[in-house]
Protein backbone atom coordinates (compact mmCIF):
# COMPACT_ATOMS: atom_id res chain seq x y z
CA UNK A 1 0.00 0.00 0.00
CA UNK A 2 2.80 2.66 0.65
CA UNK A 3 4.59 1.53 -2.23
CA UNK A 4 1.12 2.19 -4.24
CA UNK A 5 0.62 5.81 -2.59
CA UNK A 6 3.69 6.82 -3.53
CA UNK A 7 4.07 6.15 -7.06
CA UNK A 8 0.31 7.56 -7.00
CA UNK A 9 1.44 11.11 -5.62
CA UNK A 10 4.75 10.73 -7.61
CA UNK A 11 2.91 10.59 -10.77
CA UNK A 12 0.37 13.23 -10.01
CA UNK A 13 3.65 15.58 -9.14
CA UNK A 14 4.81 14.85 -12.66
CA UNK A 15 1.30 15.96 -14.19
CA UNK A 16 1.34 19.20 -12.05
CA UNK A 17 4.91 20.21 -13.52
CA UNK A 18 3.82 19.29 -17.17
CA UNK A 19 0.37 21.70 -16.40
CA UNK A 20 2.87 24.73 -14.45
CA UNK A 21 4.69 24.08 -18.27
CA UNK A 22 2.12 24.52 -20.09
CA UNK A 23 0.35 27.16 -18.39
CA UNK A 24 2.37 28.71 -15.93
CA UNK A 25 5.20 31.17 -14.97
CA UNK A 26 6.83 32.21 -12.72
CA UNK A 27 5.53 33.89 -10.12
CA UNK A 28 1.86 32.57 -10.88
CA UNK A 29 -0.29 31.19 -8.37
CA UNK A 30 -1.72 27.57 -8.75
CA UNK A 31 -5.18 26.20 -8.24
CA UNK A 32 -6.25 25.19 -4.45
CA UNK A 33 -6.43 21.76 -3.43
CA UNK A 34 -9.94 21.24 -4.27
CA UNK A 35 -9.50 22.33 -7.82
CA UNK A 36 -6.43 20.05 -8.10
CA UNK A 37 -7.40 17.30 -6.88
CA UNK A 38 -10.42 17.49 -8.83
CA UNK A 39 -8.86 17.96 -12.19
CA UNK A 40 -6.34 14.67 -11.05
CA UNK A 41 -9.24 13.11 -9.73
CA UNK A 42 -7.36 11.58 -6.53
CA UNK A 43 -7.77 12.81 -3.11
CA UNK A 44 -6.64 16.18 -1.75
CA UNK A 45 -3.80 14.23 0.51
CA UNK A 46 -2.56 12.71 -2.82
CA UNK A 47 -2.40 16.86 -4.18
CA UNK A 48 -0.84 17.62 -0.61
CA UNK A 49 2.18 14.89 -0.94
CA UNK A 50 2.69 15.98 -4.81
CA UNK A 51 2.70 19.85 -3.70
CA UNK A 52 5.12 19.12 -0.82
CA UNK A 53 7.29 17.17 -3.22
CA UNK A 54 7.45 20.17 -5.72
CA UNK A 55 8.30 22.80 -2.68
CA UNK A 56 10.60 20.62 -1.93
CA UNK A 57 12.39 20.71 -5.53
CA UNK A 58 12.46 24.26 -5.64
CA UNK A 59 9.16 23.80 -7.98
CA UNK A 60 6.61 25.91 -5.95
CA UNK A 61 6.77 28.26 -2.87
CA UNK A 62 3.98 27.50 -0.19
CA UNK A 63 3.16 31.59 1.06
CA UNK A 64 1.42 30.98 4.28
CA UNK A 65 -2.44 32.51 4.47
CA UNK A 66 -1.93 33.45 0.65
CA UNK A 67 -1.77 30.12 -1.53
CA UNK A 68 0.96 27.99 -3.92
CA UNK A 69 3.04 30.14 -6.26
CA UNK A 70 5.07 28.96 -8.83
CA UNK A 71 9.29 29.91 -8.04
CA UNK A 72 10.52 28.14 -10.94
CA UNK A 73 9.85 26.06 -14.32
CA UNK A 74 12.05 22.85 -14.38
CA UNK A 75 10.94 21.14 -17.50
CA UNK A 76 10.66 17.56 -17.65
CA UNK A 77 12.85 16.08 -20.15
CA UNK A 78 15.55 17.68 -18.81
CA UNK A 79 15.21 17.55 -15.00
CA UNK A 80 16.04 14.59 -13.14
CA UNK A 81 13.71 15.20 -9.89
CA UNK A 82 11.72 12.28 -10.39
CA UNK A 83 14.59 10.11 -10.51
CA UNK A 84 16.01 10.49 -6.92
CA UNK A 85 12.34 10.42 -4.75
CA UNK A 86 13.52 7.31 -2.97
CA UNK A 87 16.99 8.60 -2.69
CA UNK A 88 15.91 12.10 -1.22
CA UNK A 89 13.26 10.47 1.38
CA UNK A 90 15.86 7.67 2.75
CA UNK A 91 18.35 10.97 3.12
CA UNK A 92 15.54 12.58 5.20
CA UNK A 93 14.62 9.35 6.86
CA UNK A 94 18.06 9.04 8.08
CA UNK A 95 19.29 12.52 9.16
CA UNK A 96 16.13 12.63 11.33
CA UNK A 97 16.78 8.99 12.85
CA UNK A 98 20.15 10.53 13.95
CA UNK A 99 18.66 13.50 15.54
CA UNK A 100 16.39 11.24 17.07
CA UNK A 101 18.84 9.25 18.45
CA UNK A 102 20.98 12.16 19.81
CA UNK A 103 19.37 15.33 20.42
CA UNK A 104 16.77 14.10 23.00
CA UNK A 105 19.80 13.30 25.04
CA UNK A 106 21.40 16.82 23.77
CA UNK A 107 18.76 18.46 25.78
CA UNK A 108 18.99 16.25 28.93
CA UNK A 109 22.55 17.46 29.26
CA UNK A 110 21.63 21.16 28.60
CA UNK A 111 19.18 20.50 31.47
CA UNK A 112 22.31 19.57 33.51
CA UNK A 113 24.83 21.64 32.52
CA UNK A 114 23.72 24.74 31.06
CA UNK A 115 24.30 27.95 32.87
CA UNK A 116 21.93 30.63 33.81
CA UNK A 117 22.70 33.14 30.57
CA UNK A 118 22.34 30.11 28.43
CA UNK A 119 19.02 28.97 29.11
CA UNK A 120 18.01 32.51 28.97
CA UNK A 121 19.35 32.38 25.72
CA UNK A 122 17.26 29.60 24.51
CA UNK A 123 14.56 31.21 25.89
CA UNK A 124 14.89 34.18 24.23
CA UNK A 125 15.56 32.37 21.12
CA UNK A 126 11.97 30.18 21.41
CA UNK A 127 10.25 33.93 22.31
CA UNK A 128 11.68 35.13 19.06
CA UNK A 129 9.79 32.20 17.22
CA UNK A 130 6.60 32.44 18.69
CA UNK A 131 6.84 36.05 17.17
CA UNK A 132 7.73 35.11 14.12
CA UNK A 133 4.98 32.29 13.67
CA UNK A 134 2.49 35.32 14.68
CA UNK A 135 3.81 37.99 12.62
CA UNK A 136 4.49 35.64 9.22
CA UNK A 137 8.05 35.77 9.59
CA UNK A 138 10.36 34.82 6.71
CA UNK A 139 13.32 34.06 8.62
CA UNK A 140 11.71 30.76 10.15
CA UNK A 141 15.02 28.93 9.28
CA UNK A 142 17.24 31.21 10.60
CA UNK A 143 15.30 31.57 13.82
CA UNK A 144 14.61 27.75 14.15
CA UNK A 145 18.69 27.22 13.22
CA UNK A 146 19.90 29.69 16.01
CA UNK A 147 17.19 27.76 18.77
CA UNK A 148 19.24 24.68 17.93
CA UNK A 149 22.42 25.35 17.62
CA UNK A 150 21.86 27.31 21.02
CA UNK A 151 20.65 23.95 22.66
CA UNK A 152 23.25 21.89 20.98
CA UNK A 153 25.95 24.35 21.97
CA UNK A 154 24.60 24.33 25.82
CA UNK A 155 25.12 20.62 26.11
CA UNK A 156 28.92 21.18 26.29
CA UNK A 157 29.95 18.39 24.26
CA UNK A 158 31.77 18.61 21.31
CA UNK A 159 31.82 15.86 19.70
CA UNK A 160 27.84 16.32 19.64
CA UNK A 161 28.45 20.30 17.82
CA UNK A 162 29.33 17.79 14.81
CA UNK A 163 25.56 17.26 14.86
CA UNK A 164 25.01 20.88 13.45
CA UNK A 165 24.99 20.79 10.19
CA UNK A 166 22.63 17.74 9.96
CA UNK A 167 20.46 19.71 12.09
CA UNK A 168 20.64 22.39 9.82
CA UNK A 169 19.87 20.85 6.80
CA UNK A 170 16.67 18.56 8.09
CA UNK A 171 15.50 22.11 9.46
CA UNK A 172 15.39 23.15 5.93
CA UNK A 173 14.13 20.14 4.37
CA UNK A 174 11.38 20.16 7.35
CA UNK A 175 10.16 23.74 6.83
CA UNK A 176 9.59 23.33 3.26
CA UNK A 177 8.57 19.36 3.50
CA UNK A 178 5.54 20.64 5.93
CA UNK A 179 3.59 22.13 3.52
CA UNK A 180 3.24 25.13 5.54
CA UNK A 181 0.14 24.03 7.88
CA UNK A 182 -1.39 26.70 10.65
CA UNK A 183 -2.06 23.12 12.45
CA UNK A 184 1.62 22.00 12.08
CA UNK A 185 3.79 24.90 12.54
CA UNK A 186 1.19 25.63 15.79
CA UNK A 187 2.36 22.19 17.51
CA UNK A 188 5.99 22.31 16.18
CA UNK A 189 5.68 25.95 18.01
CA UNK A 190 4.31 24.39 21.06
CA UNK A 191 7.16 21.51 21.42
CA UNK A 192 9.32 24.13 21.56
CA UNK A 193 7.38 26.20 24.28
CA UNK A 194 6.92 22.66 26.62
CA UNK A 195 10.96 21.78 26.25
CA UNK A 196 12.23 25.30 27.21
CA UNK A 197 9.73 25.14 30.07
CA UNK A 198 11.72 21.83 31.26
CA UNK A 199 14.76 23.20 30.46
CA UNK A 200 14.42 26.39 32.57
CA UNK A 201 13.14 23.68 35.24
CA UNK A 202 16.36 21.54 34.93
CA UNK A 203 13.77 18.75 34.45
CA UNK A 204 16.54 16.73 32.60
CA UNK A 205 14.21 13.54 32.14
CA UNK A 206 11.05 16.07 31.01
CA UNK A 207 13.33 17.72 28.77
CA UNK A 208 14.80 14.89 27.25
CA UNK A 209 11.14 13.37 26.39
CA UNK A 210 9.83 16.37 25.11
CA UNK A 211 12.61 17.03 22.75
CA UNK A 212 11.61 13.42 21.62
CA UNK A 213 8.37 14.44 21.29
CA UNK A 214 9.49 17.23 18.90
CA UNK A 215 11.26 15.82 16.38
CA UNK A 216 8.88 12.20 16.34
CA UNK A 217 6.61 15.00 15.56
CA UNK A 218 8.29 16.48 12.77
CA UNK A 219 9.12 12.68 11.91
CA UNK A 220 5.08 12.31 11.65
CA UNK A 221 4.05 15.29 9.88
CA UNK A 222 6.70 14.70 7.11
CA UNK A 223 5.05 10.58 7.13
CA UNK A 224 8.35 9.31 7.48
CA UNK A 225 7.49 5.97 9.50
CA UNK A 226 9.40 5.42 12.56
CA UNK A 227 10.67 1.75 13.01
Amino acid sequence: METKKKMLYENVAREMLELINKNFSVGDKIPNEMELAEKFQVGRNTIREAVRFLVLHGVLEVRRGRGTYISSVKRIENDTIFDDISNLKIEIKDMFETRLAIEPQIAYYVAKRASDKELKKIDELCAVIEYGFEHNSQNRFKDEVAFHVAIVRAAKNEFMMKLIPVIKECIDKALKYEYKEEVILSSSIQDHRILVEFLLARDAESAKYAMRNHITRCMHNMNIEID
